[in-house]
This record gives structure tokens, sequence and C-alpha cells, in this order.
């Protein structure tokens, strides 16, 4: 079941341990997710990871793929972690992170057999 823009904030914040268990954030916290979230997803999509395309007013909207909601959420967390004073990975474990988000949403080969007439 897709989860919402809201869960996503509220697991990463849990992540960053400003949000406890069962908690739901505050405004300010969730307007520094939500002003973080876009430029994230515009680069995941760049880098061919994974396209989501996310409602940025409802944030009650299911928009968010199973397989994408934890790495969604560690990215979306180091991101904001220095808002509220936790340092970001380094660039090589944020990319490590991003292609465990790709290798998550690899589907198998698309191919189809092909038929044709050799003259």
């Amino acid at each position: 079941m897709a989860k919402t823009s809201t869960e996503l904030f509220n697991k990463a914040l849990n992540l960053l341990g400003v949000v406890g268990a069962g908690q739901t954030a505050s405004a300010e916290d969730t307007t520094i997710a939500r002003d973080a979230l876009q430029p994230l997803l515009s680069e995941l999509a760049l880098a061919e990871v994974a396209y989501i395309p996310v409602d940025p007013v409802d944030l009650l909207s299911e928009d968010i793929p199973d397989e994408y909601f934890n790495g969604l959420a560690i990215l979306l967390a180091n991101d904001i972690g220095p808002n509220f004073g936790i340092p970001q990975v380094s660039e090589v474990e944020r990319q490590t992170m991003m292609n465990r988000m790709r290798r998550v949403s690899a589907r198998g080969p698309q191919g189809f057999v092909q038929e044709a007439l050799y003259y």
C-alpha cells in the first residue's frame, strides 16, 4: 500500500530522533521536510534512480510506493539533518543509498520475442 508524504516526513524525523515513535511532527518540522522533498525527488529522477511524482500540496495523497519508502526516508533524513544539528553522511555513502534504491526498483528484462521473416 502506498504511503503519504506525511508518513514519509514522520519517518524521516523519527530516524533523526526529532519525533518519537507514534508522534506526529510539528508544523515547523514538516515544513523543513516538505521543502527538502522536491529537490530530493528531482535529484532521484535526474540520476534515474526513481521517478516518484508527489503532490507538494496534498500531503495525505498516497503517492509514495512501498518499495521506495524506506530509502526515501533515509535520504530525506540525511538532507534535513543539518537543520537539527545532525551532520550529513559522505557523498560516497549517499550514492550507496541511492544505488540500493535503484536495485530495489530494478525490474527484470522487459524484452519481447519478435518474430522475423527471412528472405
